[in-house]
């Protein structure tokens, strides 16, 4: 008779093992690109060098400018890191489902708070 109950025991043995080892590696290859993804948009700044752009920005006004004025400077000396700080808000207010709020603070709030987070550290 062609095949013995061992025989195709251990064959059905092995084939289950292959096949959990197999889903075991798809599931740690799927996390490790789900916290990679994480990590790579979390660990991103929005804005590279961000005090040295805040402190020539600043430095360029007179003494007595206010938010809106380092908002257009801003926007004029920088204009690819305005278009950066625009995309990453508008790509979380998309990726947030409604009636939710995400971190990210609207372009003029962050670079207000950069602002802040810089004159406290300058003086």
């Amino acid at each position: 008779m062609g095949c013995s109950a061992g025989v195709f025991t251990r064959a059905s043995a092995r084939a289950k093992r292959t096949y959990w080892v197999i889903i075991a590696t798809c599931v740690i290859v799927g996390l490790m690109l789900y916290l990679y993804c994480i990590l790579i948009e979390f660990a991103m700044a929005v804005i590279l060098k961000k005090e040295e752009k805040i402190s020539t920005v600043s430095d360029t006004l007179p003494d007595n400018y206010v938010l809106d004025d380092f908002i257009t400077k801003f926007k004029e000396l920088y204009p690819k890191d305005w278009n950066k700080l625009e995309k990453s808000y508008n790509d979380h207010e998309r990726k947030t489902k409604p009636g939710k709020s995400h971190p990210m603070p609207t372009p003029e709030q962050y670079l207000k708070n950069a602002l802040n987070i810089w004159k406290t550290k300058s003086n």
